[in-house]
């Protein structure tokens, strides 16, 4: 009624009017479409009469319905800018925090935002120094002197800090590796004391910036497990994910957490697995996987759960015609070359894929994650694995045309590397393989050649890698950090030989036992051993016509519940040519090599 008595009369607004009508609505969260747009409108022509806290309340209300209008969010950073020394310190943070909300990277006002809140940081509430911490976290903004004049002056505050802001002070240094150990003691200290008034939400997120920090902190980690176990009835999927993670990536394996954690998950899952989010079912398996606690029971409950799920989507579609009708009668190719994607194998329920070099191919990723990961940027022009799998069978498999289920597509690989993918037609399948991702009980073995000579095998490269964004707007990259994600690369055979510029090369045989961005190629880089051909991990070009990265994914497997599909698949020509100039160092070299280049 208001809203509709309001329209008529809104040019007769004036600012303070404007703004005090948009916070109500939102302080309600009362969404009027009609309305909301005409306050927006109204705003947006009278933004140079509105004082910097009539800015903050309108950017503050959008942001509470959830509402990025572009138009308006530009037109209050303008302001914001040319008047910002007039911004008093809940002005600053409320504005900030409505940015960070509706994930609008505006640099230059971040920038101003933090050059005007430093000379008012006194000024600041323990929630409004959490604010411009926690935009900056989201919007990957790390302005040091700000973030330097937030921990001083929380410090000297911090014992006034309730529960949500001590976990949210946390929950923002994490991402932005902001390793403030004097806040970070303050922070554990107080936490200690408080960790009875914490919520689930509140120990999930301060648990996993524990872990993202690699912060170690024993009398910590026993209070929020006493404090979780307490209140774990209440805990929902992702925080029981997150918590999990974060012990069993801080190498804390607290027994009777984690076994509390797992029967509670499976009684979640047994009683509401039909309404649990899929992507939180795989978190939470991919959490104990982690923490080398996975039973059978919770992965049967995992199972049950996501049958349920797969078969109400696919009972939408009840003839589904089985993946061997993807052959067309024919049989699969002995070996795949460099042309276009083709169907290599088939199973009851997947299909193992050839994915040439020169091709694009991206999953969904359900790994606990708090921040938006650097993305790979796709090269306009460049042909995508998932358009293929659309064009070729959403005609038959529905699951085809969902990109919010990757396709049916079951892993990624770099633009440059050649080898065998994996799909599922139906959605039962799709959840029960990623299901087995999750649990780490796939195959996935790489060729490579790399410079140098490679220990002899077996050995583990285990460095965490952490994503980074690249210079130039290229690819994200991956780099060994301390505050990086667990990896796990398994050299199984390597021979060693000479390439035709006289240096030493290595062909490798390795086995993937988690998948990060860039793995293979990052961790033997690090190793000192970069992948022949690859210009981005700082290859020597031991073999100067390498067209590519030589890197092929040759075995891939799994078990989606119909049978194991397992397919090992040979180079193709473009690497078999570049073997056949190297000259192999002794007799298992010869056999190893001989071995690879045989069809």
């Amino acid at each position: 009624s208001i809203a509709a008595s309001a329209l008529p009369k809104i040019r007769s607004f004036g600012p303070r009017d404007l703004s005090t009508t948009a916070w109500a609505f939102a302080a309600c969260q009362f969404v009027h479409c009609t309305f909301v747009a005409v306050i927006a409108a109204a705003a947006i022509r009278t933004i140079k009469t509105l004082v910097p806290q009539g800015l903050a309340n309108i950017a503050w209300s959008f942001s509470r319905l959830e509402l990025p209008h572009a138009p308006l969010l530009h037109s209050i950073s303008a302001a914001a800018l040319r008047r910002m020394s007039s911004f008093g310190a809940q002005d600053i943070s409320n504005l900030a925090w409505s940015m960070a909300t509706l994930r609008f990277p505006d640099t230059p006002l971040m920038a101003s935002l933090s050059s005007a809140a430093r000379p008012r940081i006194r000024d600041f509430t323990p929630q409004g120094l959490g604010n411009p911490a926690w935009s900056c976290a989201v919007l990957s903004c790390r302005a040091a002197p700000l973030l330097d004049s937030i921990a001083s002056s929380a410090r000297a505050m911090i014992t006034v800090f309730r529960a949500q802001e001590l976990a949210n002070t946390a929950w923002a240094m994490a991402p932005l590796e902001w390793r403030d150990r004097p806040l970070l003691d303050a922070i554990a200290s107080a936490a200690i004391r408080k960790s009875p008034h914490f919520d689930p939400r509140e120990l999930a997120g301060l648990s996993w910036a524990l872990a993202t920090l690699k912060r170690r902190d024993a009398p910590l980690c026993a209070s929020i497990s006493a404090a979780s176990r307490a209140k774990l009835s209440d805990f929902r999927a992702p925080e029981m994910a997150n918590t999990a993670w974060a012990y069993a990536t801080l190498g804390f394996i607290d027994s009777p957490l984690l076994d509390a954690i797992s029967e509670s998950a499976m009684r979640k899952l047994n009683v509401e697995g039909h309404s649990c989010e899929v992507a939180d079912v795989f978190s939470v398996v991919e959490a104990f996987a982690v923490a080398e606690k996975l039973d059978g029971a919770l992965l049967r409950a995992a199972e049950a759960a996501l049958r349920q799920r797969g078969g109400a989507v696919d009972s939408r579609c009840p003839q589904l015609p089985p993946c061997s009708d993807a052959l067309n009668g024919q049989p699969a190719p002995a070996s795949a070359g460099c042309e276009g994607p083709r169907v290599l194998a088939a199973g009851t329920s997947l299909l193992a894929l050839w994915k040439p070099p020169g091709w694009i191919v991206s999953v969904e990723d359900t790994a606990p994650r708090i921040v938006p990961a650097h993305g790979a940027s796709e090269c306009r022009g460049t042909p995508r694995l998932q358009d293929w799998v659309a064009t070729e069978f959403a005609g038959r498999w529905p699951i085809a045309a969902d990109a919010a289920a990757s396709r049916g597509l079951l892993q990624r690989l770099d633009r440059e590397t050649s080898g065998a993918v994996l799909w599922a037609g139906s959605y039962t399948a799709y959840y029960a393989a990623r299901l087995q991702f999750a649990a780490r009980r796939v195959r996935k073995g790489y060729l490579c050649l790399c410079s140098g000579a490679l220990p002899p095998p077996p050995r583990l490269f285990q460095q965490p890698l952490r994503e980074v964004p690249a210079a130039g707007g290229r690819a994200a990259e991956a780099r060994v950090s301390p505050l990086g994600r667990p990896a796990c690369t398994e050299l199984a055979a390597a021979a060693h030989a000479i390439a035709g510029a006289g240096c030493c090369v290595s062909l490798a045989s390795v086995r993937l036992h988690t998948g990060r961005l860039h793995q293979i190629r990052a961790h033997l880089a690090d190793a000192g051993h970069p992948l022949v051909g690859d210009r981005v991990y700082r290859s020597n070009n031991a073999v100067a016509v390498c067209p590519r990265v030589f890197l092929h994914a040759a075995e891939a497997g799994v078990d989606a519940g119909g049978g194991p599909l397992l397919v090992a698949l040979p180079l193709p020509e473009d690497l078999r040519t570049i073997l056949h100039d190297v000259i192999p160092m002794d007799r298992r070299a010869v056999a190893f090599l001989g071995s690879r280049l045989a069809n």
